[in-house]
């Protein structure tokens, strides 16, 4: 305030130098700077020097609870963000990037999770924002496979008293077959077929499933 109508400011950190007419700037980076406002008329100085604080960069981890899951099935993501300036202390806003641009957010919260799913096969991926009080924000994004779900070929079997039957079954590579009416099962892993034998009395279900 005061002197004649027109200023003259400059900022300087020793190694950098700004000037203009205006009392504003957005260019000053972090460390001691000083300032110095000249009268244009009179020739007038005031001088001041000042500091400008930083905190470190705002960092976001990301942690899916699964790489790949079937079509269907869900994923949990978890979130984590440090540095910046936290919201209340600690907290910060998160915001989720969905393939169909639908966002979740999470305001001020230490943390976030997430649960994602598909019902098609396909790798989704998911863009996720971090950000501080004064919205200086961190991006991660992270992808999930989700695959297709295994279909399964089954071969029943005929055959007399006294005789073993022959269940096999293709598809998938690990297998569960349940005797229904007994409620006993038997588990083939890491195999692409599965041959079951059994030699029951009388005429017995089973249930197949398969998992990749």
């Amino acid at each position: 305030n005061g002197g004649s109508a027109i200023q003259n400011y400059v900022w300087t950190n020793g190694t950098t130098t700004y000037s203009s007419t205006s009392p504003y700037t957005s260019s000053l980076s972090a460390g001691l700077w000083s300032s110095t406002v000249t009268d244009a008329l009179t020739g007038c100085q005031i001088n001041n020097a000042f500091i400008i604080f930083q905190p470190p960069a705002i960092t976001l981890a990301l942690l899916a609870s699964s790489p790949s899951v079937c079509a269907g099935g869900s994923v949990t993501i978890n979130s984590s963000a440090s540095g910046g300036s936290p919201i209340n202390g600690n907290n910060y806003n998160y915001i989720l990037q969905q393939p169909n641009n639908i966002p979740i957010n999470q305001p001020n919260a230490l943390s976030a999770t997430y649960t994602v799913s598909s019902a098609t096969a396909t790798a989704l991926t998911y863009t996720l924002l971090s950000k501080d009080q004064y919205s200086c924000t961190a991006v991660q994004t992270i992808t999930v496979n989700y695959i297709p779900n295994p279909t399964i070929q089954v071969t029943s079997a005929n055959i007399c008293p006294l005789e073993v039957a022959t269940i096999t079954a293709i598809g998938a590579n690990n297998y569960t077959i349940t005797n229904i009416s007994s409620n006993i099962s038997t588990q083939f892993n890491n195999t692409p077929s599965m041959n079951f034998t059994d030699s029951p009395n009388v005429t017995t279900n089973y249930s197949i499933i398969g998992s990749s």
